[in-house]
This record gives C-alpha cells, sequence and structure tokens, in this order.
C-alpha cells in the first residue's frame, strides 16, 4: 500500500469506483420497484446540465436546501420499504453532516468566541432557510457560547420587509432577526473571525481586504487560488 496521496490518479479511480457503486444501488432499487435500472442511469447521464455539471463536483461546505436532502431520505426510505440495501445513500446523508461537524470544529479551534457569519441562506441569492446547513452551524455554534452576528442581504431584506416568508424553513430557535447586520464592513469589524458561508459579489471586495488582517474561515472560497495560510484557513484548500 502507498503511503502518498497521488491526486489526480488516485482521485481518478475513486470517482470511477463511486460510480460504479451509486449505479449499481441505484440499479437495485430500480429493479426492487419493477424498472431497468440500466434506463434509469441512462436518463440521468442525458442531462448534461444538472446531472452531469461539474458544478456538483466542487469541494466545499455541506448541501442542504428543500431537494436534496429531502430526495435522499426519500429514496433511502424507498429503498429500506423493498428491503434493498442503500450503503452508498445512507452514507451521503452521515458525509453531509461531517462536513457541517468538520466547519464547526474549525470555528471551536480558533479560540475566538464573536463570529461573523457571511450567508445563512441554504445557497446564495435567496432568503430560502430550509435544511440550510448554516443555520445549523449557525445554532451549534451559538450552543457552545459564542456570540453570532449574520451578513444576508436576502435574508435580511425578508426581514426588513417583513415579508411572509422570512426565516422560511429555518428549524433552528437563533433568534435570526436579532442577528442579522446590513452591511458586510460593519459585520466584519465587530467580529473577531468571519465565517464566510455564501459568496456575495458585494462583500467579496471587502472579505478579500480584510484577509491577513482578521482571522477567517472560507467555506465558499472568496478568491480563486487562496489557500490556508497564516490567519485564513479554507475548509477543502
Amino acid at each position: 500500500m502507498r503511503g502518498q496521496f497521488c491526486a489526480p490518479i488516485d482521485t481518478s479511480n475513486a470517482w470511477r469506483a463511486v460510480k460504479v457503486s451509486f449505479a449499481n444501488e441505484i440499479g437495485n432499487i430500480a429493479k426492487a420497484s419493477g424498472l431497468d435500472g440500466q434506463k434509469v442511469m441512462s436518463i440521468l447521464c442525458s442531462d448534461q446540465k444538472v446531472s452531469m455539471s461539474p458544478h456538483f463536483l466542487r469541494p466545499g461546505f455541506a448541501f442542504g436546501g428543500s431537494c436534496l436532502p429531502k430526495d435522499v431520505r426519500a429514496l433511502r426510505a424507498f429503498a429500506m420499504d423493498h428491503r434493498v440495501a442503500s450503503p452508498l445513500l445512507d452514507a451521503v446523508l452521515v458525509a453531509n453532516s461531517a462536513q457541517i461537524r468538520r466547519a464547526e470544529e474549525m470555528i471551536h479551534a480558533s479560540g475566538m468566541t464573536r463570529v461573523g457569519m457571511v450567508g445563512i441562506s441554504f445557497k446564495p441569492g435567496t432568503d430560502d432557510l430550509r435544511e440550510s446547513p448554516l443555520a445549523e452551524l449557525a445554532s451549534r455554534l451559538i450552543g457552545r457560547g459564542m456570540q453570532i452576528s449574520v451578513y444576508d442581504p436576502y435574508v435580511q431584506e425578508a426581514f426588513a420587509n417583513k415579508n411572509t416568508a422570512m426565516g422560511r424553513g429555518l428549524e433552528q430557535d437563533i433568534a435570526l432577526g436579532s442577528r442579522l447586520v446590513g452591511s458586510i464592513d460593519d459585520l466584519i469589524a465587530g467580529s473577531e473571525i468571519v465565517l464566510v458561508g455564501n459568496r456575495y459579489d458585494e462583500a467579496i471586495p471587502p472579505l478579500q481586504a480584510a484577509l491577513g488582517n482578521r482571522p477567517m474561515i472560507d467555506l465558499a472560497r472568496i478568491k480563486p487560488g487562496q489557500r490556508s495560510e497564516g490567519s485564513y484557513e479554507g475548509i477543502c484548500w
């Protein structure tokens, strides 16, 4: 057994192995429901826009939202009802939770207690908090006694306008409305450490200017090619 990670070869072969196992698992579930597993995967592979998009192969933070977690759970439940093992699907949710825990431990290891979060919705460009991993992370940090403030322009707008959808899908009781900060500059200035969860165009220049001057945990990579160094730490780079 080699003791060194050969990134191109090892990653490529592992990815191929994962694809084979995923296809087999879907095939087993499909057969149990009376479908042709190869046809199901053929349809999946025909979707070059989403299913085969490299967008979802970009290392970073955990997934969330109203679709991915729910549908993975639903497929696992369907497999269980049909007595089909789904170890890969089981591992997906375990791995996703582990990525949230990884970010939590990175913040905890910093020793800082005033955390400024950039983003709390499940993805940029929405006020949707349904199964948001950033909201879950905020809840965990609050549970550790940390002071959390949040910059999220879309969520801020929903609260400011008292939209009926404000805070929609938020499962954690974190008093979010009182934690929102309207200015990225104010968020940075009032925090001991900045946690970047979502990318917002207007926040990138101030965040990049703060590099080296303010401890930062980055889950979204605010600067292409930026690597963990000094007071800056990326979750996967």
